[in-house]
């Protein structure tokens, strides 16, 4: 067993870009439910792996823009009731939704921005952790 601690997050682990919070401006931040050690960890790992830079800022802020959009167009359709809804609304419905998921897809570009704008909107049913998901092995 080593008696070193990792002082960088590791993108292979699981929860550990889940210490990641993305802003509506694009910046990221450590999840503000860490421990004051854990955040201090994420500090450190923001700097020094060039997580907060204006392009990248720039991206994520785009991105939570258009999800905010497609949110926002979902959300006065799904407002209505299924029977006052037209055919071309129930499309849109269907059509904003399988783009949602498709921002939350670990794939997509800028996926976490997408997915903490999902979570603030209160609309974690959108998010699809694919990365989570086991690998196809052939046989």
């Amino acid at each position: 067993m080593s008696k070193e601690s990792p002082i960088l997050l590791d993108p292979t682990d699981p929860d550990d870009p889940l210490k990641l919070v993305f802003n509506d401006d694009g910046r990221v931040a450590p999840d503000p439910d860490l421990d004051e050690a854990a955040q201090s960890q994420v500090k450190f790992a923001i700097e020094y792996l060039g997580l907060s830079q204006s392009q990248l800022d720039g991206g994520r802020r785009k991105t939570w823009r258009d999800c905010t959009r497609k949110i926002a167009k979902y959300s006065r359709i799904a407002k209505k009731h299924k029977g006052e809804r037209t055919v071309e609304e129930c499309e849109t419905l269907l059509e904003l939704r399988n783009e949602l998921i498709a921002m939350s897809k670990s794939s997509s570009e800028f996926s976490a921005a997408a997915r903490c704008c999902l979570t603030v909107n209160r609309l974690p049913a959108f998010i699809l952790c694919d990365e989570l998901a086991p690998l196809a092995v052939d046989v």
